[in-house]
């Protein structure tokens, strides 16, 4: 696996109807003959059993899961597995099969488009086949052979799936179709990432994800951790593993990303960081790193579309410059366009540009959220700047705390945390159907932050970044 394990490793086990010479091959020999340092534990006797795991721990109690598909309860195994992977990223589940037979393709199928991959399917095997089995990360060539597909081709996708799995992508209470909603500022220090991490802390309940495509300065991530602790997944990581494209006309861009990059692409945002319960991050580039040469045409298209099977609500944390490569083609995929800017004359002119461009590039006004953060006192009223200026309703004004926004920065836990009523009221405004057509209103009236009465002329009130 990716990260590095404890110095305990555990093999939880789910058998189920199997002989007892193999139940004792794998719980006794296995473990103390072949796997030093390891210790097994039986995980559950029915699907039933897992999948409470699953919903009611929040540390992951094994390294390796083993389980065969002989287990008994009325919750289908494959869904069960799923959401265990989805809620523990690196959780090794191991699958052990019999002899190869037709019923196993579509329980294969499942597992392979949510990268479960170590799948043993033999009608006899070695001990050393099992050490394998739940010790090394397998990959999709290991299951391919036996679904048939040819070479080249990438395994299936989520999509493909039944209805009663996709809805357990996220989480059991999650249903609906995704939103993809880009953050955007015409210029820097808007307060347009403490927004995203805000956002992506409220909306947890409908499960979230943040991608951080902000190539020229990633930030997203340390609003959750230490800026010297960065998380063991970074953009970097995935570029390297891409294959190199070779120069194609304008007309074929879209095409450069092979079936191997798409499944690569797949297995990176499935890493994606818990932030809390329902929460992801998906980490950008590291900041010592330049990443604008690097990045090849139709990688962002590809990592939003594939966001949209593992969330209901997808955040994109864009670079602070509308004349980014990056930046057409990630609006050309969203549903959604929240606009950030500050009250200072200059800001408002950049903004009204940036406005501008949008238009340009057709987003609907419908599909707009106009948010002024008023990072300082004074500057062009937040009325006259939606009213006049851009004559577009107002979504929020968030007022100037600093103090309040430096202890949340210090604590590495979003303003959300604390008042995250305000900010579910102010989500709730703003995230809307994936048809952008549609629209929405704004709020009636100001989101009141710890206090009585607001100005209603105003937008919803939150913290301010």
């Amino acid at each position: 696996m990716s990260e590095e394990r404890s110095m305990e490793w555990i093999l939880g086990h789910a058998l189920g109807d199997v002989s007892p010479e193999l139940a004792q091959q794998i719980t006794g020999a296995l473990v103390q003959d072949h796997l030093p340092g390891w210790s097994a534990k039986e995980a559950a006797t029915t699907t039933e059993g897992l999948a409470a795991i699953a919903d009611y721990q929040t540390t992951c109690p094994w390294t390796t899961l083993l389980v065969t598909p002989w287990l008994a309860g009325a919750t289908p195994l494959d869904q069960v597995l799923i959401h265990l992977k989805l809620k523990w990223p690196d959780l090794r589940i191991a699958v052990l099969f019999g002899a190869p037979a037709p019923e196993y393709r579509s329980l294969l199928t499942t597992l392979a488009a949510y990268q479960i991959y170590n799948c043993l399917i033999a009608d006899e095997f070695q001990y050393d086949d099992l050490v394998q089995l739940v010790t090394a990360d397998w990959r999709w060539q290991n299951v391919q052979p036996y679904l048939g597909t040819p070479d080249g081709i990438g395994p299936p996708l989520p999509d493909t799936m039944p209805r009663q799995v996709a809805l357990r992508r996220t989480d059991p209470a999650v249903s609906g179709p995704s939103t993809v909603i880009a953050v955007i500022s015409a210029q820097g220090r808007s307060g347009k990432t403490g927004f995203i991490a805000n956002a992506l802390w409220a909306t947890a309940n409908q499960g979230s994800l943040a991608l951080d495509l902000d190539m020229d300065k990633p930030a997203l991530p340390v609003y959750f951790r230490e800026a010297n602790r960065p998380y063991a997944i970074h953009l970097q990581q995935l570029l390297t593993s891409l294959a190199p494209t070779p120069t194609v006309d304008e007309s074929t861009m879209g095409e450069r990303l092979t079936p191997q990059d798409k499944q690569e692409i797949r297995e990176y945002l499935h890493r994606a960081v818990e932030i809390r319960t329902g929460a992801r991050l998906v980490p950008g580039p590291l900041r010592s790193h330049t990443m604008l040469a690097q990045v090849p045409p139709g990688l962002v298209t590809e990592m939003i579309r594939q966001a949209r099977h593992l969330a209901r609500i997808i955040w994109l944390d864009l670079p602070a410059q509308p004349t980014h490569p990056l930046w057409d083609e990630a609006l050309q995929n969203v549903d959604q366009v929240v606009v950030i800017t500050t009250p200072e004359s200059v800001a408002v002119l950049e903004t009204l540009t940036l406005w501008e461009k949008l238009d340009h590039l057709r987003i609907p006004r419908a599909a707009r959220r106009l948010v002024v953060n008023r990072v300082r006192k004074g500057g062009v009223p937040p009325q006259e700047i939606a009213a006049v200026h851009l004559q577009h309703p107002l979504w929020a004004v968030i007022p100037d705390q600093p103090k309040r926004w430096e202890t949340a920065f210090q604590a590495h836990q979003p303003v959300a945390a604390r008042q995250e009523k305000w900010w579910l009221r102010l989500m709730a405004s703003i995230v809307t159907a994936s048809d952008p057509v549609a629209g929405s209103t704004p709020p009636d009236r100001p989101v009141r932050i710890g206090r009585k009465k607001a100005p209603k002329t105003q937008g919803a009130r939150v913290p301010s970044p």
